[in-house]
């Protein structure tokens, strides 16, 4: 037993330890930049060596991998996902999907930009947009399928999960809210009803 209780410490000191490592690593690459952050930073900022840095997670790249897949899997995008699955009203589902897309741009906005600005100038990062992009579509997919299901596509699930991608971006949330100063508030009711208007069948369980 004792050798349990200690195996356990240790499973908790490490998950302590990466997430420690993960939070520097975010703030950092938010402060500074991805490509100006380095491991012996990120070591400092989390209170560790920095070879524990690469033994817990890894190398920049590796990292954020690890910042991109715990924004993805914030338990409260999980249970915001999982709502759809209770509603009947295709336009409620519409606007399920917009909240809980807002709550992920609006979370998480310091960190979207860093990507956008960085994208093109380091391969590990365009990797870690590309598997947020990828994320994302897997969760617009299965929304476009609830919709199908329900008889309310007036376009093919494929081509609505083009539309969902399209209007639920990053850069289309930055656009309305950065560029041209609306609400999170505004921009989220304006997507919806364009979302709607998009691919809906018309005449069906309405707002």
């Amino acid at each position: 037993m004792a050798g349990a209780h200690r195996s356990s410490g240790r499973q908790d000191d490490d998950v302590a330890t990466r997430t420690a490592i993960l939070d520097a690593a975010s703030a950092l690459f938010v402060e500074r930049g991805y490509l100006a952050t380095t491991i012996d930073d990120i070591a400092v900022a989390a209170r560790v060596e920095a070879g524990t840095v690469y033994s817990i997670v890894g190398g920049k790249p590796q990292l954020l991998e690890a910042v991109v897949e715990r924004f993805a899997d914030d338990p409260r995008l999980g249970r915001a996902v999982d709502e759809y699955t209770e509603l009947i009203d295709p336009y409620a589902i519409v606007r399920n999907a917009v909240r809980t897309n807002r709550f992920a741009t609006e979370a998480f906005a310091d960190f979207y930009d860093l990507i956008h600005r960085t994208v093109q100038l380091d391969t590990a990062v365009a990797s870690g947009a590309e598997a947020a992009e990828q994320r994302l579509r897997r969760s617009l997919h299965l929304v476009a399928l609830r919709l199908s299901e329900l008889e309310s596509l007036r376009v093919p699930v494929a081509e609505a999960v083009d539309m969902f991608a399209y209007f639920l971006g990053h850069l289309s949330w930055r656009r309305l809210v950065v560029d041209f100063g609306w609400s999170y508030d505004d921009a989220e009711a304006w997507l919806a009803d364009r979302i709607g208007e998009a691919m809906l069948v018309r005449g069906g369980a309405h707002r």
